[in-house]
């Protein structure tokens, strides 16, 4: 380069003398037409050393950092903006060169990392070179770039939006490697551990945060999908695999209902979100546009031994049957209908169906008659037909005879009804009321809590902070009834552990079957309501039998959270409702155990404190021993 002349020498040794004549040479030299000529020799000062990189200042108050800007950094990035408009390979070699070291620093000495200001000016100095001047050496800077106590977004917005689709816009195949390498390392896998009270919660992060995987999502998985098809689609699974691992074992379904965009996904499980949503589409374009190489691939995560995978194929199959109708053919012998697969597959029997070929129609039925029965069901037989009808419903009145005559056999058992409101959903989430504030757990994230044997623990657990803003113990009840209401079977095979469960869980555990019991008529019972009250009376009388029940303190906490006042009457109702004499009431060899119940509630229940004359009978009806005498009383009249 240019020697300086001795004026151009004086302002370096200027600038030498303090900071802020630095910090004042720094920022008049980057807006000078000659800027350029100065590089070298500031180099040879060493204002580009990671010494100079300044490091946090602790605040006045305990905890708080100020973290001081490099202002060397900004001359640096108008080299950079200078290389590239000339295409300047010696220029940018300086640039690149200050970058390495500055990151490599942090490999002898992490106390270099701790300034989010100079790694994001360093990633977005990167993203200005032209892209000769980066290795794919250089490209494993970026982790270094994302360390530290502070933000890391400043840095991963630097490598997203600017560098990533830089790289991807090149004609060179070498710049592809580079752009797949940038996506590998923005999205490992960390998994955070929340810890509770009685529980830990590990939730799976990527380097980078979620708005800018969103941001890859939808700006850069196209053209990775099309410039490395392989490469990416065996990355993107590899991170489905990992971010599913802890799933799998209770199904996937819970962290991500759908494999398409729909209501029933949840928001919050961003990373999850991202990696479904990030294969679905590199698949469906790679489908598109290559289907006989995507086809290889799609064979082999329709038979991986991943349930999250194997649900992406089957949603690449319907989406595109006419190329890979074959594929679903032949995995019909391989026990395809499982429960963890039915979003995905109900979909595509709906969808294709009605062009299947007679024998693959034939075929379909056969598998969904072979269904094995489930080893834990309390009824296998019933439970299989529930399923089976499930499964027949996206096929009903599409063109073949025996699936429609298989679909009316089992509708015609009344015990049956119709088919689950939302048959192509495991758990269907309608919301929860907000009226008493977020629930910390939703219905699919509940019923997942039971194939755990965890939902006792976990939600015995929760602690209610803020029942203004925050999740709510009332709410969590409300969510709590719901999931019973969903997957009644579930909670009766557990009921027990509620004996454990905090007292307003145990009222939510009754309310959701009493619900239940109000709404289900013969023809459309999710339980047989024989068998639950087998369940239903021991737990009532291991509740109220002891006297630690009756005589423990009640809390009121002003935001209606049930107590344990509030769970005799309800027993008492829900008793009143099963002796009535119609369709529903219950087999008369409980009334022995029954009566036992009501009368414990009669003797034990509390009257009002203060009789109001005006209104006596009203007010004897209302209170809990007034309900469990109304009990008693239906209960002498069905036993007449």
């Amino acid at each position: 380069m240019k020697k300086l002349s001795v004026n151009q020498k004086s302002i370096i040794e200027f600038m030498k003398k303090d900071k802020d004549l630095e910090n004042h040479g720094f920022e008049r030299l980057k807006n000078r037409s000659d800027k350029e000529v100065f590089f070298s020799a500031l180099i040879d000062a060493g204002f580009f050393s990671p010494e100079n990189n300044p490091l946090p200042v602790e605040g006045k108050e305990d905890g708080f950092y100020h973290i001081p800007f490099w202002p060397a950094l900004n001359y640096l990035e108008a080299m950079a903006v200078l290389a590239s408009e000339k295409n300047d390979e010696i220029l940018s070699k300086q640039v690149m060169t200050i970058v390495r070291n500055v990151s490599n620093a942090c490999k002898k000495n992490s106390d270099y990392c701790d300034n989010f200001h100079t790694f994001r000016m360093l990633a977005k100095v990167v993203g200005l070179l032209p892209s000769f001047a980066i290795t794919k050496q250089d490209i494993d800077l970026i982790p270094l770039w994302f360390k530290g106590r502070f933000d890391n977004r400043l840095a991963s917005r630097e490598i997203v939006t600017e560098l990533l689709p830089k790289l991807l816009k090149s004609n060179s195949t070498d710049d592809w490697e580079k752009a797949f390498k940038v996506l590998d390392l923005c999205t490992k896998i960390d998994w955070v551990t929340k810890k509770h009270s009685e529980w830990e919660d590990k939730k799976p992060h990527t380097a980078i945060s979620d708005h800018y995987l969103d941001q890859i999502l939808s700006k850069s998985i196209e053209s990775l999908a099309i410039k490395a098809p392989l490469k990416t689609a065996n990355l993107l699974a590899d991170r489905l695999i990992e971010v599913f691992k802890d799933t799998e074992s209770y199904g996937t379904w819970s962290r991500r209902p759908a494999v398409e965009e729909h209501k029933q996904n949840h928001a919050y499980n961003k990373t999850e979100n991202f990696f479904v949503a990030a294969l679905r589409d590199a698949l469906l374009l790679w489908a598109k546009s290559k289907p006989d190489e995507a086809r290889s691939f799609i064979v082999k995560i329709i038979n991986s031994d991943s349930e999250i995978l194997r649900r992406v194929a089957i949603y690449i199959v319907s989406s595109n049957w006419k190329n890979f109708g074959d594929i679903y053919a032949s995995n019909l012998d391989k026990n395809i209908f499982q429960k963890g697969h039915l979003h995905e597959l109900y979909q595509l029997l709906a969808d294709n169906f009605s062009n299947f070929s007679d024998t693959l129609q034939i075929k379909t039925v056969e598998a969904i008659k072979n269904i094995p029965k489930s080893l834990k069901s309390s009824d296998p037989d019933r439970h299989l037909k529930y399923i089976q009808l499930d499964w027949l419903s996206s096929i009903y009145e599409k063109g073949c005879v025996e699936a429609d005559q298989l679909y009316n056999q089992i509708c015609m058992d009344e015990t049956i009804g119709a088919p689950s409101e939302h048959p192509d959903f495991n758990t269907y989430s309608f919301g929860v009321t907000r009226g008493f504030g977020a629930t910390p757990y939703e219905v699919d994230e509940l019923l997942s809590l039971i194939k755990t044997g965890q939902l006792v623990q976990k939600i015995n657990a929760f602690e209610q902070k803020d029942t203004w803003t925050g999740p709510t113990i009332r709410s969590l009840v409300d969510c709590l009834e719901k999931a019973v209401q969903e997957d009644p079977q579930a909670f009766l095979e557990i009921i027990d552990q509620f004996l454990t469960a905090k007292r307003p869980y145990q009222y939510g555990l009754i309310n959701g079957f009493k619900k239940l019991w109000d709404v289900s008529s013969q023809k459309n019972q999710k339980i047989s309501w024989n068998m639950a009250w087998a369940k239903l009376i021991p737990f009532f009388e291991a509740l109220i039998i002891n006297d630690s029940f009756w005589e423990e303190e009640i809390v009121d906490d002003g935001n209606l959270t049930p107590t344990q006042a509030w769970i005799p009457p309800l027993i008492s109702d829900f008793l009143q409702a099963g002796t009535r004499r119609d369709e529903k009431s219950y087999d008369p060899q409980y009334l022995p155990e029954t009566w036992r119940l009501v009368t414990i509630l009669v003797e034990r229940s509390e009257q009002a404190s203060e009789v109001k004359t005006s209104d006596a009978m009203s007010q004897a009806i209302n209170t809990s021993k007034g309900r469990a005498i109304e009990a008693m009383i239906n209960h002498a009249l069905r036993n007449c």
